[in-house]
This record gives C-alpha cells, sequence and structure tokens, in this order.
C-alpha cells in the first residue's frame, strides 16, 4: 500500500464520520422540535383541564361555594388567552385553541387576554346555584 492511498482512504473515512454526525444532528433537531410542540400543546390543554375541573366542582357542590385558580402569567414561556363561556372553556395558546366542555352553563363567564400574570379566576355559586366568574388580582 502507498502513502497516498493511506491518506485517500483516511479522508474518506473522515468525511463519512462528518456527514453521519451531520445526519445525526440533523434528526436529533427534528425530535427535539417536534417534542417543544407537543410539550406546548399539552401545557395549553392542561390548563383547559384544570379550569373543566374546577368548573365542574363548582357545578356540584352546595350553594354558596367561593374559590380562587391562580392563572399562570405564561405557559411555557408564550401568552395566552382565555375564555369561559356558556358550557365551554376554551384556552387560546400558540395558534390553537383547546376547548373544554364543562357540566353548567356559566353564562357570559370569563375573558382574559395576555398579561394574566398574578391573576386569579374567581368561582362563585350563589344561593341560587348560579357561577359566577371573574378575574381578580392577587
Amino acid at each position: 500500500m502507498k502513502k497516498g492511498q493511506v491518506a485517500m482512504e483516511f479522508m474518506t473515512f473522515v468525511g463519512l464520520a462528518i456527514f453521519l454526525l451531520l445526519l445525526f444532528t440533523a434528526v436529533a433537531g427534528y425530535y427535539l422540535k417536534l417534542s417543544t410542540r407537543q410539550q406546548a400543546a399539552l401545557a395549553g390543554q392542561n390548563l383547559a383541564l384544570t379550569l373543566k375541573s374546577e368548573l365542574n366542582t363548582a357545578a356540584i357542590v352546595e350553594d354558596n361555594y367561593n374559590r380562587k385558580v391562580r392563572l399562570p402569567g405564561q405557559l411555557e414561556g408564550r401568552d395566552y388567552g382565555l375564555q369561559i363561556s356558556g358550557r365551554e372553556v376554551t384556552i387560546q395558546y400558540g395558534g390553537n385553541d383547546y376547548s373544554e366542555l364543562i357540566a353548567m352553563d356559566v353564562g357570559a363567564g370569563a375573558n382574559a387576554d395576555v398579561a394574566t400574570a398574578k391573576k386569579f379566576l374567581q368561582i362563585s355559586k350563589d344561593a341560587a346555584g348560579v357561577i359566577k366568574l371573574s378575574l381578580v388580582q392577587s
């Protein structure tokens, strides 16, 4: 074997190794991006499910029920919107809407755009069994 042939084979293997490293990096980046999207979707859905649970609890308990539910300022570092009306809880987040149905009609309900930091959702059920919602500061 000549020195030139050894050098060419070595450069071929190094080039192949670099190509495989770049391919692995691209695939890992794709799966990281996919995982981040799924995590963001779960954050929006989890907030909708939490509010659904709180509102369903208010619907089945005795009258004169009061509860404050803390709303996160942001989901995964991004702003979101909240709309509760009729029998639906909707979270607008990352260009998607995450909705959940609730057991009782809350009428006009509550709306909150971005900047919900340090806000609470006040859930009140009066003596007549009517659920009222309002956004309050801490």
